[in-house]
């Protein structure tokens, strides 16, 4: 595959919306706190069945506008940090930082 945007789209076109992938990341600084809590909210509305729109950065030069289909298949099964998969209440204990 010539980018990861072409592999992820023939999976998809193959039909394989039900293929999970791994994906990971390292973190330095404030920044966790702010990725766990965006990615526990697209865990926890997309779970509801609830499809919503991802704006980042929207009065910059390169703003980024994505969908999330909660009523399809988009889901985050598990977060997890060093290892360690984080419960819905560990989660939702974050709003408060």
């Amino acid at each position: 595959m010539d980018t990861i945007s072409a592999y992820l789209n023939e999976s998809l076109d193959m039909g394989k919306y039900d293929d999970e992938i791994e994906v990971s990341f390292k973190v330095k600084g404030d920044g966790k706190i702010s990725l766990l809590k965006m990615l526990r909210f697209c865990q926890y509305n997309g779970d509801i069945g609830h499809s919503f729109s991802i704006v980042l950065d929207p009065d910059g030069d390169d703003t980024l506008n994505t969908g999330w289909d909660g009523d399809g298949s988009d889901r985050i099964d598990d977060i997890k940090v060093d290892g360690y998969k984080l419960s819905r209440e560990e989660l939702k204990s974050l709003d408060k930082e």
